[in-house]
């Protein structure tokens, strides 16, 4: 057992990418890692995709890269050889072994579980319960790999311990069910994490709640996310979104407008509750949406996060399904993605369509493949309609949140322009990766911060 309680915090990852953020706070023979997942960069994809087995290599290989922290005990597969490569040049600290180890996930999007497969069986990872329903429906639909670690589901508000420290689960509104936030009280202070949010969602209310569950304890120090802000200056970065809550009627009217011809949208499955929403407005235009496989079984799996008639979806299994749908486009909104352009070209007897863009992948110009998918649009005579929404806060909301929280001090993550995320009259710090910073000290000192006056 450890017997310095002195409460730290070490910043991994996370600080200037999208996503792959790793936390660790810990206290004495007490370790917290939040989150577990991998930077979303698809011109940088260090993965382990094509070393077999993948399963029990990719883990020593995010470790050696430092695209996953080097914490003893966390994951499966990783050896002292592997925390040693990490190590060198000694700016990226290897934990000891602690006695009480545990994992959080803010949500299930990629950036956030990736690593999840990887955790070792004997470490407890934390989630909400409407996050650990919707991992369910990505393991039936095979859309991720199960878990190495037991999960454990909380609701709004819901407590766990790990040694010396105790969390809290907090409510949080992003782009899927299940996101939220955490609290974590600590003999050095207390953190709070927003995880990924919105203001713009279905559930605003949700966020409303994060706000008055950290005023009312008291925040030190606050971590939350910046990706739409820009460098300095600038404007904020991505589109204006539309609001969560409108796209349904904007779908309806692109479907009255196009009543007879081919409509094909691209949406993030995880996302159940659009799907459910398209499928609705689709239904009431004599339409069904027609979906991989995969996506159906997600949808099954997760009935109780969504309002899905199944009589409203069509799913489709085979190459004669695709015929179908191509014979009578003005009887289905079909899900269409990259891989799916070649199959439908096959089956198509005539160019024209719209395809609606709805945050299906890929995500925007930033990823390779997307001339690939706009060169498909124009071979197919296909318009292109972009009716997206997003799940990320606007400079605006994200600087309400620090004034309303008011904490000691605010930690920019998920951003690539953490500079730009000033607040006046609060501290900010700016992190590098592998920083250490014992917590009682950087939250009474102010170390190394900015401050707009």
């Amino acid at each position: 057992m450890n017997p310095d309680r002195t409460a730290r915090i070490t910043f991994y990852n996370g600080m200037r990418t999208i996503g792959g953020t790793h936390i660790l706070i810990s206290e004495g023979d007490s370790a917290l890692v939040f989150d577990l997942g991998l930077k979303y960069d698809p011109a940088e994809n260090l993965s382990a995709t094509d070393l077999p087995p993948v399963r029990e290599t990719e883990a020593a290989l995010h470790v050696r890269t430092r695209n996953a922290p080097p914490v003893r005990g966390l994951f499966s597969g990783v050896h002292e050889q592997d925390l040693a490569w990490a190590a060198q040049g000694g700016d990226w600290p290897v934990t000891e072994s602690f006695g009480h180890l545990a994992a959080f996930v803010s949500h299930a999007h990629q950036d956030h579980m990736g690593l999840l497969q990887n955790v070792a069986a004997e470490v407890p990872v934390h989630v909400h319960e409407d996050t650990r329903t919707l991992l369910g429906g990505l393991y039936q639909g095979g859309l991720t790999p199960p878990p190495g670690a037991r999960l454990t589901g909380h609701p709004d508000g819901g407590q766990f311990a790990v040694g010396s420290m105790q969390a809290t689960v907090l409510p949080g509104d992003h782009d899927l069910p299940g996101s939220a936030g955490l609290l974590v009280e600590t003999g050095g202070g207390t953190v709070a994490y927003t995880g990924d949010w919105r203001r713009h969602g279905l559930h605003p209310q949700r966020m409303d709640a994060f706000i008055e569950a950290c005023s009312s304890r008291g925040v030190d120090l606050l971590l939350t996310e910046g990706t739409r802000f820009g460098p300095a200056g600038q404007p904020a970065r991505h589109p204006e979104p539309i609001p969560e809550g409108e796209l349904p009627e904007r779908l309806d009217h692109v479907l009255t407008q196009h009543a007879s011809g081919l409509v094909a949208v691209s949406f993030y499955p995880r996302n159940v509750e659009r799907v459910a929403a398209f499928a609705a407005v689709a239904a009431a235009h004599g339409r069904q949406l027609a979906v991989h496989p995969e996506t159906y079984a997600l949808l099954q799996g997760t009935c109780g996060l969504h309002s899905l008639d199944p009589a409203s979806v069509r799913v489709l299994s085979d190459h004669a399904d695709w015929q179908d749908v191509a014979a009578d486009a003005s009887g289905y909104l079909t899900e269409l993605r990259l891989e799916d352009f070649p199959r439908l070209a096959l089956c198509l007897s005539r160019p024209g369509g719209v395809f609606v863009h709805s945050d299906g992948s890929p995500l925007g110009e930033y990823d390779p493949a997307w001339s690939g998918m706009m060169a498909w649009l124009r071979e197919l005579g296909m318009d292109y309609l972009p009716l997206r929404s997003g799940g990320h806060a606007s400079p605006e909301d994200v600087r309400a949140l620090v004034a309303a929280i008011a904490p000691r001090l605010m930690v920019p993550i998920h951003s690539r322009y953490p500079e730009s995320m000033l607040v006046r009259g609060v501290p900010v710090l700016l992190p590098q990766r592998g920083e250490r910073f014992e917590l009682g000290h950087l939250v009474s000192s102010g170390t190394s911060t900015v401050v707009l006056p």
